[in-house]
């Protein structure tokens, strides 16, 4: 395990996004009421799976304990070993693929990333990322755009086929939760 990578997006005026707000991947100590949904997501991320990549999207209202349960899963020790590369990237707005592919290399390499190209950025993901098995987590996402989506995880997809990585999503959208595939070949 090569450390915790977080990354966040620039702050934005999108329709419904919560602009201001930025998490990351630092647990608040002593949280309560959570162990049991803890217990079974990092079950279900240890699982041998036949899958390159599996989503869990975790919806809810507001400040019912979305990104503070990602953050539990994220930091849970069982899961360290398990995953070559750990990526928390929190949206908080609108995106498009590209400045999503941008936001996970920087991530990855905790550098500023000065190309814009998508080739040139999903080739470096791709090198990072390579025969690992990866835990990717995408806090507070706004998108419920099911193109979007599509072309996001089909690139993600296509960048590693080592088996049994797994990104979880949190959101306060239902549509976003439909918009995105759960297990892909």
């Amino acid at each position: 395990m090569t450390g915790v990578q977080t990354c966040a997006l620039p702050i934005s005026d999108a329709a419904g996004a919560t602009a201001s707000r930025q998490t990351d991947s630092i647990v608040v100590p002593n949280v309560v009421g959570r162990a049991g949904d803890e217990s079974k997501i990092v079950e279900m991320l240890l699982t041998p799976s036949e899958k390159v990549l599996s989503v869990i999207p975790i919806t809810g209202s507001g400040g019912l304990g979305k990104t503070t349960l990602a953050k539990s899963v994220y930091n849970n020790p069982k899961i360290d070993g398990h995953f070559g590369q750990k990526i928390w990237v929190c949206v908080a707005r609108k995106i498009d693929t590209v400045v999503l592919f941008k936001l996970i290399l920087e991530s990855l390499t905790k550098t500023k990333v000065e190309v814009d190209g998508r080739e040139a950025i999903v080739q470096e993901i791709r090198g990072k990322l390579k025969g690992q098995r990866y835990f990717l987590v995408l806090d507070d996402v706004w998108d419920h755009d099911q193109g979007l989506w599509d072309d996001y995880f089909n690139t993600l997809m296509g960048l590693n086929e080592t088996k049994g990585s797994w990104c979880l999503l949190t959101t306060r959208l239902e549509p976003v939760a439909n918009a995105v595939p759960r297990h892909l070949q």
